[in-house]
């Protein structure tokens, strides 16, 4: 009876010491591996890309001459949007005054820099950003109190569009796609468009961004340094030292209640060489079959592995 007590005492502690046993390898063990692996959680916020770049105003614009010789009375201001017909000066000549009227509406600007027929809207596509970089602009003002048969009177500028002509690193042009909207900060004041058009030039880029929006010191500026804010959301944000690659599909791996990781599929909007904006909760991918199906991904709070795993992990695309 005593053997048989002893028995049952034994294959009791038996029991007992494999349940611990277990315990400690299923939650304790992970759990202290996990505290030493660096993690982070993923938060919800905003993130922009800004570059720098040399921002060149092109415009649709004309010099108007002097057909007469005299003295002049002005009757429209600097960058007054003017209607076609309205009267913009009078030349007093030896036999009398002579009206100078708007041929068309458009805004009056009494500055020039010489290159209102070489920098047009139609002349974009065959600048070169280096050779462009290359120039001077002096801006000098035409406002004479009297001229001679042939001076510049005033400046015309077709106020409906303008276009900033943005001279790029190539290394840059990933941030840039054709009808995206960027904003583009010169020391006057911001400007909103949209990315028009995109040409290599060797090392060098143009991004054409159009507006149709007036801005008054667009009339005499012609170029300047500006910092461009090529993509600007709010969304889900990772390190990209958490991205990495399994079978083909780019991921994290978040950490699970258990101190375990499971590998979760990202789609990653852009990236800004540190930290990637990711999607929340889901996202549709289309098949090689044309079918659209969605893929589960993080939500905001889960924890991740901060390095992701070494024999997977590749980063994010900058």
């Amino acid at each position: 009876m005593n053997k048989r007590r002893t028995a049952l005492v034994v294959i009791g502690i038996i029991y007992i010491a494999i349940c611990v046993g277990l315990y400690v390898y299923l939650y304790t063990i992970p759990n202290i591996t996990g505290a030493m692996t660096p993690t982070e959680t993923i938060t919800y916020g905003r993130m922009k890309i800004d570059r720098q770049a040399e921002c060149f105003v092109v415009r649709s614009e004309e010099l108007v001459y002097s057909q007469d010789t005299g003295n002049v009375s002005y009757y429209v201001d600097e960058n007054i949007k003017t209607r076609r017909g309205q009267k913009v000066l009078d030349i007093y000549t030896a036999s009398g005054s002579v009206a100078y009227y708007m041929p068309r509406t458009g805004v009056v600007s009494y500055y020039t820099d010489g290159f209102e027929d070489l920098l047009t809207p139609g002349a974009i596509e065959l600048l070169d950003p280096e050779a462009l970089t290359s120039l001077e602009f002096p801006v000098s003002e035409i406002k004479p109190a009297s001229v001679e048969k042939g001076d510049a009177l005033y400046k015309l500028i077709d106020s409906d569009v303008w276009y900033m002509v943005l001279v790029v690193p190539s290394e840059d042009l990933p941030n840039y796609s054709t009808g995206a909207a960027v904003t583009v900060t010169f020391s006057e004041g911001e400007a909103g468009g949209d990315v028009y058009g995109i040409y290599e030039r060797g090392e060098s880029a143009m991004v054409v961004v159009k507006t149709g929006r007036y801005f008054d010191f667009f009339t005499k500026l012609r170029r300047e340094t500006v910092t461009v804010t090529a993509k600007d959301s709010s969304g889900l944000i990772v390190p990209n030292s958490a991205i990495c690659t399994v079978d083909g599909y780019r991921g994290v791996y978040v950490v699970e209640v258990d101190g375990g990781y499971t590998f979760t599929r990202v789609n990653v909007l852009f990236s800004d060489g540190e930290r990637s904006l990711v999607s929340s909760d889901y996202f549709n991918e289309r098949g090689a079959d044309g079918t659209t199906s969605r893929v589960n991904s993080v939500s905001v709070y889960d924890e991740i592995l901060k390095e992701g795993l070494p024999e997977d992990s590749d980063g994010a695309d900058n």
